[in-house]
């Protein structure tokens, strides 16, 4: 297999496409979790659809292994999260890359195993690159937020999520109701 040069961590998510030749799914598949229960709801006529326990899938999964233990915080960093990628130590970095990188499921393995040789002698620069771009969504420097003061509509592409726990909160809560109004 042939490997490839790396590219900076400063290139965007269009580049990085561009030159593994991957499409936005597989994107997706490294990069997110993803949900793997649909409910399907039927709650008086009205059919619904809801998703939620996500399977946590390759940098996401290291992303918050380095984030939720200290261990892998530097010393001398603020300790307080959201964490920079800068508060991380190396060796952790390392670590986490490796795995990832070790993760791959039969579509994605392909691209991880595309990360050639590095000058600064990096286990997977591939790996680093999601992570290093979860850090920078994480952190907030990605997101695209009005500064004037305007409507705070965000910018195209940019949709306000709910988080993990609300979500399994909303689905309890929907099937506890179906429960309490059923008549069997």
């Amino acid at each position: 297999m042939a490997r490839l040069a790396p590219l900076a961590m400063s290139q965007t998510k269009d580049e990085l496409l561009g030159h593994l030749n991957m499409g936005t799914k597989t994107y997706t598949m490294m990069a997110t979790s993803i949900p793997v229960e649909i409910i399907n709801l039927n709650v008086n006529g009205h059919n619904c659809l809801l998703t939620a326990l996500p399977i946590q899938k390759e940098a996401d999964k290291y992303y918050k292994w380095l984030t939720t233990d200290k261990h892998h915080l530097k010393e001398n960093c603020k300790r307080i999260p959201p964490y920079d990628w800068s508060d991380i130590n190396e060796k952790s970095k390392d670590e986490a890359m490796k795995l990832i990188a070790k993760s791959g499921d039969a579509q994605t393995s392909y691209y991880w195993n595309l990360a050639g040789s590095s000058p600064d002698e990096c286990p997977n620069w591939i790996a680093r690159w999601f992570l290093y771009h979860k850090f920078r969504y994480r952190d907030g420097r990605n997101r695209n937020l009005p500064s004037n003061g305007d409507s705070g509509k965000r910018g195209p592409g940019i949709v306000p999520i709910m988080s993990i726990q609300r979500a399994r909160a909303l689905v309890l809560a929907v099937r506890t109701t179906i429960l309490n109004h059923t008549v069997l």
